[in-house]
């Protein structure tokens, strides 16, 4: 209900009169700039949206992710750092594999980024504001991007530099007194037609958790209370560096790296008690530990060379390789009895992808653009777990199934393309791709090589009802990102499965998805704001989903009958068959001047939806796990031209994420909560910010269903309600430039 009341207030608000005017229509390819916004034009018949150098000096912004947010239409872009979560259909889908044409949508000097782990989040973090020569807002299907999007695409457009830098520190307060010291610096110059951009960075974090938990018989009463206090300590170290090159014939030449190294400790102490009436009777102290040590690095690059004639050639590649290490010791004091390790789990992983494309793109005419080219990708795994139990005061080492494999996966993907302005309202974007991989994976458990073929074609059609009104259609076939580490065991040391291990799927396939799609988008006049309103439809096949072991898997790696006994009450990821999910999705931002309020500009995101798939264990309907059937987002910021300052808050909420396992099942209810900023210059080119986050501490409820055994067939063991309380975070920062 009040996602549709947030839909009915956004219509409101597009029909007011002084939002609704539509600017003249501009000529297709000629900037026209709309009445009274300074530094703010319009092309391609207002599929383009320019911020010149005249719209965000008046903000004395730092880096280039400051000019962004002061654009409507794109916060949601910039939600990779937030702390937070973005809800919708569209924009917390998975990574999809390999490089890719489409992912990011915000392009630097009209490219991406050659990475994956180096994102165009901590590039433009680094970029100086001074260095931004224009914004470009690039909405729907256009030809001669380097990235395809349905929706919005922004295109930062950097000159040289004949050098500065930016700096920031800062001091995050967490909630129990804990401070956490960080900072980066970043320094970009130019040394003729080379330029380069250097950045480190120092990134601590703390998160805390206070749970309390009660254990209800099947007939409701009360039988056992939890409380359980969840510390995780993270330090992050990042080194950056991007080398661009321009040749004297028009080629351009890129080169960027990327190192991370991470490391993680995870306390996790459990006091449990019996309860008779009010009284509680200590039971015992269950104490859970993880140290993750990981290291991550990456380099990428790619070559633009012009053919004349229009034409040109863009070659990509790409290798990252990581290291995962993790330690978790399981201890364990009754109440009467001495502190005993109870269990100790090891997982070790290296991993690898090393990616090269290449693509042809020319204009076969005025309308008509064409592209042709082939991704290969390799990518490797390596993982081990291993676990040891206690018996009788001494940790003795248990077999697990599955838990040693190398696995290589070797990929060609050929695609081709081709962009027509058919008419001057009606653009068409037709795309034909192709997937032949073969996986190989070996183990002492596990020897299994196969080969898979997908199609995925695409379509996308732009109609410009007016210069600031789209219609968009898409129709696109999607192949889902497959997780190694899925294909070996696991361990689940979720708050009250710890020490479960879930048995890797040598036969897991990825998901395929056709995506249907469908948008209206209003873009107001005089820089007014967007609102745009999509419904959406997903056809999926071989959802990935849990599924019992015994027999899907372990007959497939040999016919152990007694293996299987064993792992009767085992899950694993593996595919469960079709699935559909749709919904409507709505997104507004407005700038608020017409009210009388300049300087303020609301941003709002909704979206409904439903879901259904078979559960693999009770055969029934069910929603797919982990979308909630609807998310919202509602936030404001105002600048003030005193001192720059500036102000905000953004508040989010979501239905009911529910979880389904072998034997629990559950339903989680995150509740209403926000972050609230203030910033102003406090100094000549220096900034400071408050930043304020789970600004209520509202935490998230959950009640989850335990059974005996598979809870397709097994009665009910109990049933758990559970409140948890988030930390809350107080940040100080200042920012400045030299």
């Amino acid at each position: 209900m009040m996602v549709a009341a947030l839909i009915i207030c956004l219509g409101c608000f597009a029909s007011h009169p002084g939002l609704a005017q539509v600017a003249t229509a501009p000529t297709a390819g000629n900037a026209q700039q709309p009445p009274e916004v300074p530094g703010v034009s319009l092309s391609d018949d207002g599929t383009r949206v320019i911020y010149g150098p005249e719209f965000f000096a008046q903000f004395n912004s730092v880096t280039a992710i400051d000019i962004l947010k002061r654009i409507p239409g794109i916060q949601e872009l910039l939600n990779f750092d937030n702390g937070g979560f973005v809800p919708g259909g569209s924009f917390d889908q998975p990574e999809k594999r390999g490089f890719g044409s489409e992912g990011q949508q915000i392009l630097i000097n009209g490219e991406r980024v050659s990475g994956k782990t180096n994102d165009t989040g901590a590039t433009l973090q680094r970029i100086q504001a001074r260095q931004v020569e224009r914004v470009e807002v690039i909405r729907g299907a256009v030809a001669g991007l380097d990235v395809r999007s349905e929706g919005l695409v922004v295109n930062v457009v950097v000159k040289g530099s004949s050098g500065s830098g930016s700096w920031e520190g800062s001091g995050t307060h967490y909630s129990g007194g804990r401070v956490r010291w960080g900072g980066r610096a970043s320094y970009s110059a130019a040394l003729g037609e080379l330029k380069y951009n250097i950045g480190i960075e120092e990134a601590p974090s703390f998160l805390l958790r206070d749970r309390t938990e009660n254990y209800n018989s099947p007939a409701g009463a009360l039988f056992q209370r939890l409380f359980e206090r969840n510390e995780v300590y993270t330090d992050k170290r990042i080194l950056t560096a991007n080398i661009g090159y321009a040749l004297s014939h028009g080629d351009k030449l890129s080169f960027n790296g990327r190192y991370e190294d991470k490391d993680e400790h995870d306390e996790q102490p459990i006091y449990q008690f019996a309860t008779t009436g009010q009284a509680l009777t200590f039971l015992r102290f269950d104490d859970r530990d993880r140290d993750t040590a990981e290291k991550t690095w990456e380099v990428g690059g790619d070559y633009t060379h012009e053919v004349s004639g229009g034409g040109q050639f863009k070659g990509i590649f790409v290798y990252t390789h990581g290291t995962f290490d993790r330690a978790a010791p399981f201890r364990l004091t009754p109440a009467a009895g001495p502190l005993t390790i109870t269990r100790l789990q090891f997982e070790n992983r290296s991993e690898s992808e090393k990616i090269i494309r290449g693509s042809y793109q020319w204009p076969w005419s005025e309308a008509l653009t064409a592209e042709l080219g082939s991704e290969v990708a390799i990518n490797t795994l390596n993982k081990n777990v291993k676990m040891s139990v206690d018996q009788s005061g001494i940790l003795v080492p248990t077999s697990l199934f599955n838990a040693l494999s190398e696995i290589t996966e070797t990929r060609i993907e050929p695609f081709t393309s081709a962009s027509w302005q058919a008419t001057e309202k009606i653009f068409i974007d037709a795309r034909f791709e192709a997937e032949y991989s073969k996986l190989n994976q070996t183990g002492p458990d596990i020897t299994n090589r196969r080969s898979l073929f997908y199609l995925r074609p695409g379509l996308d059609l732009r109609y410009d009802v007016a210069p600031l009104n789209q219609i968009r259609a898409s129709l696109q076939r999607n192949v889902g990102q497959l997780d190694f580490a899925d294909f070996v065991a696991t361990f689940e040391n979720s708050d009250s499965r710890p020490g479960v291990v879930n048995a890797g799927n040598p036969n897991l396939v990825p998901e395929k998805i056709w995506e249907y799609a469908l948008t209206y988008e209003r873009r107001l006049s005089a820089d007014g704001g967007v609102v745009s309103l999509k419904a959406f439809y997903n056809d999926i096949s071989d959802l990935v989903d849990s599924i019992a072991v015994c027999p899907q898997l372990v007959p497939s790696a040999g016919g152990d009958i007694d293996k299987c006994r064993e792992l009767l009450n085992t899950s694993a990821v593996g595919n469960v068959g079709k699935a559909r999910q749709y919904g409507l999705e709505t997104k507004a931002s407005l700038r608020l001047s017409s009210f009388g309020l300049p300087g303020v500009v609301v941003n709002a995101s909704g979206v409904l939806r439903d879901s259904r798939f078979t559960d693999a264990f009770t055969s029934k309907r069910a929603d797919i796990q982990d979308y909630p059937p609807y998310a919202y987002s509602l936030g404001f910021r105002h600048d003030i031209g005193w001192r720059d300052l500036s102000y905000g808050a953004t508040f989010d909420d979501e239905g009911l994420r529910k979880d389904l396992e072998i034997n629990t099942s559950h339903a989680l209810n995150r509740r209403l909560d926000g972050t609230a900023f203030v910033e102003m210059r406090v100094l000549s080119g220096i900034k400071a910010k408050l930043e304020v986050r789970r600004i209520f501490r509202s935490g998230a409820e959950r009640v989850r269903s335990t059974f005996t055994g598979n809870r397709g067939f097994s009665p009910l063991l109990r049933v758990e309600d559970r409140v948890a309380i988030f930390d809350r975070v107080i940040a100080f920062s200042l920012r400045g430039t030299f």
